[in-house]
């Protein structure tokens, strides 16, 4: 069985604490904690066997830190995010739309969760073809060349929303209509 590291209060993470701690593991080494500080939002590691999740935990602990090592299977689960475009607020409820403009009324009585934040995604950037002219034989032609794509990585501001039933819809606040 798998074990992960969870935070019992969602307070800011000191990078140094979880170097520490990691470098007390055996799977795990101080510089996993450079990654993990930056990703941790209350689930700090996972699938880690019982003795490491037990001595990062006691390790963070001591600290002042508090958190606690579960089974990995305890954790819930999210439901898969349904993207939406576009978002409107009535007195009876949420209206949602998809991708086709249908659109969906969310009763306030099931909305469970709303949850917002800056999240750094990598974005596929296009850059435009350019056009150079060449010479064959008499005439002059212009050649074009192909679009290329750079990854580049952005912050950008998503709306999650968790519904009875369990459903969950995803905003991003760039992409809103």
């Amino acid at each position: 069985m798998r074990y992960a590291v969870v935070q019992l209060e969602l307070a800011p993470l000191p990078a140094d604490a979880l170097r520490r701690a990691f470098a007390q593991s055996q799977s795990l080494r101080a510089q996993d904690a450079a990654v993990a500080a930056r990703d941790a939002s209350g689930i700090l590691a996972r699938a880690l066997s019982q003795h490491d999740a037990l001595t990062i935990s006691g390790c963070l602990n001591e600290m002042g830190i508090a958190t606690e090592a579960v089974a990995q299977d305890a954790l819930s689960k999210l439901p898969p995010a349904k993207l939406t475009s576009r978002i409107d607020c009535l007195e009876a409820g949420m209206v949602l739309y998809d991708a086709l403009g249908r659109r969906r009324l969310v009763d306030w009585a099931i909305v469970d969760f709303l949850s917002v934040g800056q999240v750094g995604m990598v974005d596929l950037i296009r850059q435009d073809p350019q056009y150079f002219p060449t010479q064959a034989s008499d005439n002059y032609a212009l050649v074009r060349s192909n679009s290329r794509y750079t990854e580049k990585t952005c912050q950008h501001l998503l709306l999650d929303i968790l519904i009875a039933g369990p459903q969950r819809y995803r905003a991003d606040a760039t992409k809103l209509n």
